[in-house]
């Protein structure tokens, strides 16, 4: 199932083939693993239970992940047998979207410290964000960030 124009802020459901990794995703590296354990839960059961968050591509019908980048592996994994699924298009700034991939990337799966110290130095690089700030519109320590910093 494609669907072509998905509403902002609203659930619809997608084709895996409609889904892209965002091209400034927080993580780099996806353990073999949990993309495994995350098909196998897709297949269980036959769908996800908590929405991806996309935002338009700029080509009809295609997202690009903020939100479900281990999910959108897992269903790649499942290829054809995989079903539709549930997503939210958003429309959000390339600040917000950053900022929604530092606190979802921590709920199910930690990202590996060097993609999360280069994240941070997207933020602050690009987007002009001070530590502080970050900090507070994620809930990440300020010392985690200089720490995960530090590695690079």
């Amino acid at each position: 199932m494609k669907n072509k124009s998905a509403p902002k802020g609203e659930l619809t459901y997608l084709s895996p083939d409609c889904l892209l990794t965002h091209p400034k995703n927080l993580r780099r590296f996806y353990p073999e693993d949990q993309v495994r354990e995350m098909a196998e839960s897709i297949r269980a059961a036959k769908g996800v239970y908590q929405a991806l968050i996309v935002v338009p591509n700029g080509k009809p019908g295609m997202f690009y992940v903020v939100d479900g980048n281990v999910r959108h592996r897992g269903a790649k994994l499942l290829g054809k047998e995989c079903p539709p699924l549930k997503c939210e298009v958003v429309s959000k700034s390339t600040a917000e979207q950053l900022l929604a991939m530092v606190v979802t990337a921590k709920f199910r799966y930690d990202p590996d410290a060097i993609s999360e110290a280069l994240h941070y130095k997207r933020l602050m690089d690009e987007e002009g964000y001070k530590v502080a700030k970050i900090a507070q519109e994620t809930g990440v320590a300020a010392t985690a960030i200089y720490t995960r910093r530090k590695l690079l």
